[in-house]
């Protein structure tokens, strides 16, 4: 997935400066056991100050409660790093799914959010289906 996204984005008409697994060091205050936090991708686009990058982290797993788990801990990792080292405008995650029943699916989730006392909901996700096959990406 991780190809086919840089792929994309070197064939876009926008040509977006991007780079892929550069380094963030922890604030070692929140992080005691890892140094450094490597990004899927950095992306600035056309326009953003020279120094502004958006992060986007890619998660896959066939059970939406799980890939939508991965995509919080990604996200977690984020409130770790050093803000003096950060260029970060904004961090996104893409997390790609299997589900025959999308309602059943944001129930899920919804329930996920509670049960993790989470500052996410719902309604901070972008779902949409992939073409006419049972899986789905999620944006947060």
């Amino acid at each position: 997935m991780q190809i086919e996204f840089a792929h994309f984005l070197t064939k876009h008409e926008s040509k977006p400066d991007w780079r892929r697994e550069e380094s963030y060091q922890y604030d070692k205050r929140k992080e005691k056991i890892k140094l450094k936090l490597r990004p899927d991708f950095l992306i600035r686009k056309k326009g953003w100050r020279k120094d502004e990058y958006m992060a986007l982290e890619f998660k896959q797993n066939s059970q939406p409660r799980a890939c939508l788990k991965n995509m919080l801990t990604d996200l977690e990792k984020y409130r770790k790093i050093l803000q003096s080292h950060s260029d970060l405008r904004s961090i996104w995650t893409v997390g790609v799914f299997k589900t025959e029943n999308i309602e059943d699916t944001q129930d899920n989730f919804s329930t996920f959010f509670i049960e993790q006392d989470s500052d996410y909901s719902v309604l901070d996700l972008t779902l949409s289906k992939i073409g006419d096959t049972s899986y789905w990406f999620v944006i947060i």
